[in-house]
């Protein structure tokens, strides 16, 4: 079979390529894409080996990926913007923020939310074109964003804070942590668990208003979580390693890249993919334990990786 993205052309022997559901009622291809910097550029692969640049945006920095009823989104900087594509290739400008970063997007409640720097506002859109600010926090950066138990929240900085709404409009402070930022949010096991920085921490919830605090690394940050075969990973900073826990209290280091940031995972085509800084390097794993470098692109980091 051979399928063309953009000006490339595949032959696609049996590697077990997901069909999902159609897009604009024609069946698509998933990819893995990464939103990279420091030059605002937005990869994707079909095999997680062979990678194509699909977007160069006037931006400098991709710093969030998410995908919203068809659509994929890119958060970038240093302007504030927001664009999407419906096919991976074509991308527009939805959204011109007075915003510097838009560091994180999540779906909510039917809404797709943005959180940004350095005033530490949320934003959201129904339909992806028009936009309104729901939320001007205290807060200079909106770090990472979750849904747990019916809530949205949002993880802070500099100040170490995680927020919650119910509504979208209307959201408390639940934690207010030792730390100075919460740079990654994920749900595993029942738990909200929250990586933070400059401590190198990672804390959990049962139910989102009392915290607990279940390992103290000698990172760093903790700047991505993500959920794989069963266990939680956590990438860090400044030492690039990885570690996974099966039980939220138990963690082992289970890479430890020649890299600096692990600054991205994510789950695709039965592997686990994490991007990193400051070499611009993505590293996979089938089994969480033994690590390869698939691809080092021209940019120095990999802020963003998401499934489309």
């Amino acid at each position: 079979m051979l399928i063309r993205p953009g000006k490339r052309i595949y032959h696609i022997p049996d590697w077990g390529i997901e069909v999902v559901q159609p897009r604009g009622g024609v069946a698509a291809i998933t990819y893995l894409y990464a939103g990279t910097g420091n030059n605002g550029q937005i990869y994707r692969t079909l095999n997680g080996l062979d990678w194509e640049m699909v977007e160069d945006t006037p931006g400098t920095r991709i710093w969030s990926l998410a995908v919203f009823d068809g659509y994929l989104y890119a958060g970038t900087g240093d302007n504030g913007q927001i664009y999407r594509t419906l096919n991976g290739l074509d991308w527009e400008m939805v959204e011109d923020t007075p915003e510097t970063y838009i560091l994180s997007l999540a779906v909510f409640d039917g809404y797709l939310y943005a959180g940004t720097y350095p005033n530490g506002q949320i934003y959201r859109t129904l339909n992806g074109l028009d936009w309104e600010m729901v939320e001007d926090t205290p807060e200079t950066y909106i770090l990472s964003l979750a849904v747990f138990d019916g809530y949205l929240y949002a993880g802070t900085g500099e100040n170490g804070r995680i927020y919650r709404t119910l509504n979208g409009l209307d959201w408390e402070m639940v934690e207010d942590t030792p730390e100075t930022h919460i740079f990654s949010l994920a749900v595993f096991d029942g738990y909200l668990y929250a990586g933070t920085g400059e401590n190198g921490r990672i804390y959990r919830t049962l139910n989102g208003l009392d915290w607990e605090m279940v390992e103290d690394t000698p990172e760093t940050w903790i700047r991505s979580l993500a959920v794989f075969d069963g266990y939680l990973y956590a990438g860090t900073y400044p030492n690039g390693r990885i570690y996974r826990t099966l039980n939220g209290l138990d963690w082992e280091m289970v890479e430890d890249t020649p890299e600096t940031y692990i600054r991205s995972l994510a789950v695709f085509d039965g592997y686990l993919y994490a991007g990193t800084g400051e070499n611009g390097r993505i590293y996979r794993t089938l089994n969480g334990l033994d690590w390869e470098m698939v691809e080092d692109t021209p940019e120095t980091h990999i802020y963003s990786l998401a499934v489309f």
